[in-house]
């Protein structure tokens, strides 16, 4: 039985399929081989693996061939071509826009391929988008859709920018995708001032019939609210918009939001948001009035985490997290609010959506105490018509930081809250350390309520965290935990402890033990040992994450064997004996880590893995 052509191309064009599978059913199978053609040369990329100038050369060598097949007798292939990655080949000095070279030619690229929609290249000049203008002029490239921005960097080429703005005007007519320069802004900076009568303007972009997708460089307003003018008047099919803040100059206009006047932008799928502070009311008002269909949502703030912000209500919260639980992919950062709504807003969450994963770290305030709350979640089913069914998640991913000097308490109690819930990863502490980071001190009831309470935990991470320094009470354990990870990352723990933990933790797929600051640890202390004491559990793999500065000795002791370890760069990880094991730890030029265990497959460090 012969499948169908629609099935084949499915199936040939799946991520597991590789170019040199392709190449083997073109070659080999009659029957396949169109279907394998049309998806081995439907896009074309040119880049070389790596980004030094050796790719540049490759990729010329991978276009000359391109060429030469493309125009031997009976092969149709370009007809099929409709993308082309060009990579960084424009950064070798022999790549030209001319016909010098016959073998590698644009234009001679654009006159074979009829078909070509996107052409994108890691960095581009402006002679190449005057090109791509001139082609277009002389009737090719005619169904071109998206081609490669300019580069963002901090100075913006005003030339290249001219030449990228008369590109589009040009391609008006068939362009899906722009980057925009607002010339409007007061706040541009100087280098790009002077193309501000050549750049796009907000009313000329109703000319462009087909645009799908706009990302915005704005460098004046502020609130989300005043970007109206971007949206309000495009095409219908306009479905992604793209907003990022470069306030250079602190410019502000300030307003408010009309909800008389709110047009709802149907069309809209696709949103994403870079500002330089906290989002505000008004734009968690605008964004739920506008944008009542999106299917993706990505906001983040570029600045300080502590920054000050005047709270948002509540209310106002809660009615925008149920309009963020709408919207099947949410990466929404840093809400401010009073940190007394804190645990009434968690509980909220937790039984409003599947939450997997858990994050919680604190950062000393510069001001009155307040909270910030993240969310990171994909719907696995958004449009089942069943609410419990609306509510699962692929992932999802709920951060909470204070800004407090005193916050242990507030993550007693979140640690409560959540402890009946869908918690798979649970991470106390930062995921950056920075210079306001604080460290969270945890107790023994903490530790209680983690490993008693939460049925699903896989992973249970560390970070920045001071264990209590008494060994807890001899008491009956409960159920032992089985976790995929275990991480213990800059944090202060005493051998003794880590010995009752152990007594908890049966079994860890992967134990990750960080502490960066080793080696002011050892010159403190004379022949101190880095002791890692857990002789109840049994880890498939550990992972010791310590600066690879000097050589280290390592001891595992488990109750059937003593396997001792010495790494070096030249040779990896290799087995000692204990006479010299012994030898070198006289020395005292070496650390030393001390490990107990039950059991262990696979030690790793930066000097590479050593079997067990």
């Amino acid at each position: 039985m012969k499948l169908p052509p629609e099935i084949l191309g499915k199936i040939f064009t799946e991520s597991n399929i590789s170019k040199n599978d392709l190449l083997q059913l073109q070659i080999t199978c009659k029957h396949w081989s169109p279907i394998a053609e049309k998806a081995l040369y439907t896009s074309i990329n040119l880049e070389g693996a790596d980004s030094d100038n050796i790719s540049c050369f490759a990729a010329l060598k991978r276009a000359k061939l391109l060429i030469r097949s493309l125009v031997l007798p009976n092969n149709h292939s370009r007809i099929w071509i409709q993308t082309i990655n060009f990579g960084q080949i424009f950064d070798s000095p022999q790549s030209e826009y001319t016909s010098q070279d016959p073998h590698f030619n644009i234009a001679l690229l654009a006159h074979l391929c009829p078909n070509i929609r996107n052409v994108f290249a890691n960095a581009v000049t402006k002679d190449f988008y005057k090109l791509l203008t001139q082609l277009h002029c002389d009737g090719y490239l005619q169904h071109l859709q998206n081609i490669c921005w300019p580069e963002l960097t901090d100075s913006l080429d005003h030339n290249l920018w001219i030449s990228y703005h008369t590109m589009l005007k040009e391609f008006k007519y068939s362009i899906k995708e722009i980057l925009l320069l607002d010339p409007s802004s007061n706040g541009l900076p100087n280098s790009i001032a002077l193309a501000k009568k050549h750049l796009i303007t907000t009313d000329t972009l109703r000319n462009f019939a087909k645009l799908e997708s706009i990302h915005v460089l704005e460098f004046a307003r502020m609130k989300l609210h005043q970007l109206e003018k971007y949206i309000r008047q495009y095409a219908s099919q306009l479905r992604h918009v793209k907003i990022d803040m470069k306030d250079e100059t602190g410019i502000r206009h300030e307003g408010s939001v009309n909800m008389i006047t709110a047009q709802p932008q149907q069309q809209v799928i696709q949103l994403e948001i870079m500002f330089n502070e906290p989002i505000t009311k008004d734009d968690m008002l605008y964004m739920m009035q506008h944008f009542p269909s999106l299917q993706e949502l990505c906001f983040a703030v570029n600045g300080p985490l502590d920054d000050l912000s005047d709270s948002i209500d509540i209310a106002t919260i809660y009615q925008f997290l149920e309009y963020l639980f709408t919207i099947p992919y949410v990466d929404f950062d840093e809400i401010h609010l009073s940190i007394d709504n804190i645990p009434q807003l968690i509980h909220f969450v937790t039984r409003s959506i599947q939450v997997k994963t858990v994050r919680f770290s604190a950062l000393d305030p510069k001001g009155e105490d307040q909270g910030l709350i993240s969310l990171q979640c994909r719907t696995k089913n958004p449009k089942a018509i069943n609410k419990s069914e609306q509510t699962k998640t692929d992932s999802c991913q709920f951060e909470i930081t204070l800004i407090s000097h005193e916050p242990q308490m507030l993550l007693s109690h979140v640690l409560n809250v959540i402890k009946t819930g869908d918690v798979e990863k649970l991470i106390i502490g930062p995921q950056y350390i920075q210079e306001s980071t604080l460290s969270l001190q945890i107790t023994q009831d903490m530790i209680d309520v983690i490993l008693n309470n939460y049925q699903v935990l896989k992973s249970l991470i560390f970070t920045l965290v001071e264990f209590p320094e008494n060994t807890p009470a001899v008491s009956a354990p409960g159920q032992k935990k089985h976790l995929e990870t275990l991480a213990l990352q800059e944090c202060v723990i005493n051998s003794s402890y880590l010995v009752e933990l152990s007594r908890r933790i049966e079994h860890v797929d992967e134990l990750r033990y960080l502490d960066s600051n080793v080696d002011q640890y050892y010159l403190d202390s004379e022949n101190a040992k880095i002791s890692v004491h857990m002789p109840h559990t049994t880890f498939s793999s550990v992972r010791f994450m310590f600066p690879a500065i000097r050589p280290y000795l390592i001891q595992i002791t488990t109750p059937n064997a003593c396997i001792r370890i010495k790494t070096s760069r030249k040779q990896g990880m290799i087995p000692i004996s204990s006479e010299e094991y012994t030898q070198i730890e006289i020395e005292n030029d070496t650390y030393q880590v001390d490990m107990i265990c039950n059991a262990v497959n696979t030690i790793t460090t930066n000097y590479g893995s050593f079997k067990v």
